[in-house]
């Protein structure tokens, strides 16, 4: 099956922006980083977005597409160190191992407050729910 063509969208970090790195072994015991969304209501490049939300650079999204991105590490990277303050409940930190230059980025930039920033990203036929990410960048 090949893989579909993917298209710039971009993204504000912080404001209800969600980010979960989990591993699944369901997919091959690889790694994976999901992050959720807002949609905005307008393009990516109309210079509107808010903190939380992501637009195709050209269009908003429209209903039935997903606001969840998915990076795969497919064996390329793997998280190697957590730090989780159960008192707060909240991650104090997380460093990656690998070939793991996009998911740094993309953990920081969704992570970090009013952050603009930009990925590669497709529809998967085969998976509904998610958008796929190719590419962490423009």
């Amino acid at each position: 099956m090949s893989t579909p063509p993917s298209y710039l969208m971009m993204l504000r970090g912080g404001g209800a922006m969600k980010v979960v790195v989990c591993f699944n072994p369901a997919k091959g015991g690889g790694w994976e980083l999901q992050l959720t969304f807002t949609r905005s209501s307008q393009s990516g490049s109309s210079g509107a977005l808010q903190p939380g939300e992501g637009a195709w650079a050209d269009r908003p999204l429209i209903a039935s597409e997903a606001n969840m991105l998915l990076l795969c590490g497919e064996g390329r990277w793997h998280a190697s160190i957590f730090e989780f303050d159960a008192r707060t409940r909240r991650l104090g930190k997380i460093e990656f191992s690998g070939d793991c230059a996009g998911v740094k980025n993309l953990f920081e930039w969704a992570t970090t407050a009013n952050h603009l920033f930009y990925v590669q990203a497709f529809n998967p036929p085969w998976a509904s729910g998610m958008l796929l990410v190719s590419k962490v960048g423009p």
